[in-house]
């Protein structure tokens, strides 16, 4: 059994539409999974936890369960309401799979969640809470923070995306080495602060 913590913004739900913005939820994907070896033995688990304020708030457990025929997870939690009511969730979240392109074979989420009477069943990668069970972003009718933004700041975030990409590839024009006695030069420092503050900027595109 694996125990990770997750950092996730549980402080409010910020959006500017009627859409729920779904970067502040908690959710869980299948790289995730993945990166902690769920998949690797039949039976593995995982423990999650979220945290408030760098406090802990809640726990989950993830069973990976593969019968040959039909695996499938188990997401077992407990939640408190605001009156301080504990209600316990034990439910099975059914696993589907693609082929590679270089072999082997890739996992994906069904959605759980039923709609007007109407099992969703999607394929997702992704699955997110907003209320009481996980499901896909397009069942909790979600949306990207992104897209949320302004068109005039999206506008500017790409400006200023190119003019960052100008400065890196004039700087690795007059940067002779990246590393000197096996530490990084101050160029290639440079280069590297840039690439985040582009990557930080391509959230809002």
């Amino acid at each position: 059994m694996i125990s990770v913590n997750i950092k996730t913004n549980i402080m409010g739900i910020h959006y500017c539409s009627k859409k729920i913005e779904s970067d502040y939820l908690l959710k869980i994907s299948i790289n995730f999974l993945k990166k902690n070896k769920v998949f690797k033995t039949n039976f593995n688990s995982v423990i999650v936890s979220w945290s408030k304020n760098r406090e802990i708030v809640g726990n989950m457990r993830i069973k990976y369960i593969n019968n040959d025929t039909c695996p499938y997870l188990k997401f077992i939690y407990t939640q408190t309401n605001d009156s301080g009511e504990k209600t316990d969730f034990n439910y099975k979240v059914g696993l589907t799979t693609t082929p590679c392109y270089f072999g082997g074979s890739r996992y994906w989420f069904v959605c759980p969640l039923i709609t007007n009477n109407k099992p969703c069943g999607k394929r997702v990668g992704t699955l997110y809470k907003n209320g009481d069970y996980f499901g896909c972003r397009h069942c909790h009718n979600l949306t990207y923070r992104s897209k949320n933004e302004p068109r005039y700041y999206k506008s500017y975030s790409s400006l200023l995306i190119y003019t960052l990409s100008d400065k890196i590839k004039a700087i690795k024009l007059r940067t002779k080495r990246y590393y000197y006695n096996k530490q990084p030069t101050k160029g290639y420092k440079k280069i590297q602060k840039l690439y985040k503050k582009i990557q930080n900027l391509s959230h809002f595109i």
